[in-house]
């Protein structure tokens, strides 16, 4: 029985990254290097690229700094050079993002 149960995959899944029961009562799968929960395995392996040293990183030519993924320097890189497209309306602060314009309103001017 044991051997048909190493041929499922979701049986190899649960002994390679490990399963927990939830408060739901379904079961979540779980790093077993931090023991952090996820609600899904696609989650839980990228989460799992973060422990792999062996993995490739994207440095920033301007601060050195390193990210796992080109979409993470992508976005990094435009502090540095992109064009400030967004604005405060109440001090004039410019803003590569909008979400940075937003977080400024809430911190600082106390809006939304």
């Amino acid at each position: 029985m044991f051997d048909e149960l190493e041929k499922c995959s979701s049986f190899r899944e649960s002994k390679k990254f490990g399963y927990r029961s939830s408060r739901s009562g379904g079961t979540r799968p779980y790093c077993p290097i931090c023991h952090q929960d996820f609600y899904d395995r696609q989650v839980l392996k990228r989460h799992m690229d973060r422990h792999n040293r062996r993995r490739q990183t994207f440095q920033c030519d301007v601060c050195s700094k390193t990210f796992l993924y080109a979409a993470g320097l992508y976005r990094h890189r435009k502090q540095h050079g992109g064009a400030p497209v967004f604005q405060c309306p109440l001090c004039q602060k410019t803003f590569v993002y909008s979400l940075s314009l937003t977080s400024h309103l809430k911190n600082n001017h106390s809006l939304y």
